[in-house]
């Protein structure tokens, strides 16, 4: 299955190297060529990128040749018109974009652009009126480097409803051939948090951005056939080897986003060929990204220099993306998502108290994992608490109970009696419980909601409303 992404080009090799990184392919191509080697001094192949099979529709939207001035920064409207060209491809239904609006403090706030990027998701014409055309849309956090005084998430990655993606290391602390002269930023362990990674979000401690962090250091790409940036992360590694007119440099997190763009397309093709070929929806793939993303308890926060705790944090969000536990099948998994169906019964509409489900444990020996998701409202711009209807998520094995997004030292969620203070913040929520905690082995789930206007077009009439997507590990 073909999937198609978008992604902005920002400076000169930029675009071609972040395209690599989704979808390179170094079996076809330069990879062929006579005296060309695709692989490195380990016998890694170069320029592969995480989904090599995909089509990728390309937008340049800065004027400037390297870089873009402030005064060329395109307006909410652009964004609108540009993304509404995109449903004309039937099969594009991602977005990958990185860059942001870094340098104007300002930009660090839920802006216009923020707000536009919430209504994309919904629906990728831009009208909010149409629920044909939901898109997965993934942005970089930002570099603190680039961001002047600010390390917080800037505008749009702030977004409720994308995918925003921090920067955690690489994995090479020594280089091997072809890069032996370039350095490009720390890749000493996958644990550690990049030091120019942006985080959090500039009007509210409480909401977590970014959501995810991927390797983002020394990471190999491929080569622009045009004029390179002069910097050493965006030029052939040396000029005497024959591989060197076709591979380069990325760092940041703009080599952050699209390893997760990558992961995203394979989610969902996971999802699309185990439900019986239908699509999941952005929550859905959010939150099966969510579930299974490594902790990196332990590892550094470069930036600060303190050890990071258990997930979740600002500083990598729920963690590293890791596919491999997603795409298993040894431990069954409930998939409930949004339902558009005239009368939903996972949307909710005012006067509805809860909706709930029961499931048992499928295996003792490992963690129940539940991530809640769903795409909000559009915020008012500048607005400090940006969630507009919110849905709290319970676990509930008799008279004890779980609450999504309150955990302990271990990462763990709490385990009491009753109700407590719910998370009003995000409209991500996650329980996690260990393994042989729920002994009988039964339990249900219960999300409760609080609805003020409408999210989702076209359906309940005028009536405010909301409709999430359910992912649970280790049920059925």
């Amino acid at each position: 299955m073909d999937g198609k992404y978008y992604y902005s080009d920002q400076e000169c090799g930029h675009g071609t190297a972040v395209a690599s990184l989704i979808a390179g392919d170094p079996l076809v191509g330069v990879g062929l060529l006579p005296g060309v080697n695709p692989r490195d001094g380990q016998q890694f192949y170069l320029g592969t990128g995480i989904a090599p099979l995909a089509s990728i529709i390309a937008f340049k939207i800065f004027g400037a040749a390297c870089g873009y001035p402030s005064a060329d920064i395109p307006t909410p409207e652009h964004y609108e018109r540009w993304y509404g060209m995109l449903p004309s491809y039937p099969t594009t239904r991602f977005a990958n974009n990185s860059w942001n609006h870094y340098g104007d403090p300002g930009n660090t706030h839920y802006t216009a652009v923020s707000q536009m990027f919430d209504k994309l998701v919904r629906d990728a014409n831009g009208g909010f009126n149409d629920l044909g055309h939901p898109m997965t849309i993934v942005f970089s956090a930002g570099n603190i480097s680039q961001a002047g005084q600010s390390a917080f998430v800037a505008a749009p990655a702030n977004a409720k409803n994308v995918i925003s993606v921090g920067a955690a290391e690489g994995y090479r602390a020594t280089d091997v051939a072809p890069w032996t002269a370039v350095d490009c930023g720390q890749a000493t362990g996958v644990n550690n948090v990049a030091a120019f990674s942006c985080r959090g979000f500039a009007d509210n401690s409480n909401v977590l951005k970014p959501d995810l962090v991927a390797p983002a250091t020394r990471l190999g790409a491929a080569h622009t056939r045009g004029s390179a940036k002069p910097n050493e992360c965006y030029r052939a590694p040396n000029a005497d080897d024959p591989n060197g007119r076709y591979y380069t440099r990325l760092w940041g997190t703009s080599s952050a986003a699209p390893v997760v763009t990558g992961a995203a397309v394979l989610a969902d093709t996971w999802f699309y060929r185990r439900q019986g070929n239908v699509f999941p929806s952005p929550a859905m793939i959010k939150a099966m990204l969510i579930a299974h993303a490594d902790d990196m308890f332990g590892g550094q926060d470069r930036y600060t220099g303190s050890s990071l705790p258990h997930n979740p944090v600002d500083a990598k969000g729920w963690g590293r993306v890791n596919l491999d536990k997603l795409f298993q099948t040894q431990t069954s998994v409930v998939f409930l998502d949004e339902d558009h169906t005239s009368q939903g019964a996972r949307r909710f509409v005012p006067g509805e108290p809860s909706w709930t489900a029961s499931f048992s444990v499928a295996s003792q020996q490992k963690d129940i994992i539940a991530v809640l998701v769903w795409t909000d409202r559009y915020a008012l711009t500048n607005a400090s608490g940006t969630l507009v209807n919110n849905l709290d998520l319970y676990v509930i094995d008799g008279s004890m109970s779980y609450q999504g997004n309150v955990f302990n030292s271990q990462g763990y969620t709490y385990r009491a009696s009753g109700h407590w203070f719910p998370d009003t913040e995000n409209n991500v929520e996650v329980i996690r419980i260990p393994a042989g905690e729920i002994a009988d082995g039964g339990f249900t789930v219960e999300v409760v909601p609080s609805i003020n206007l409408k999210a989702v077009p076209t359906l309940d009439g005028t009536q405010p409303n909301q409709d999430f997507a359910l992912y649970i590990f280790n049920a059925r």
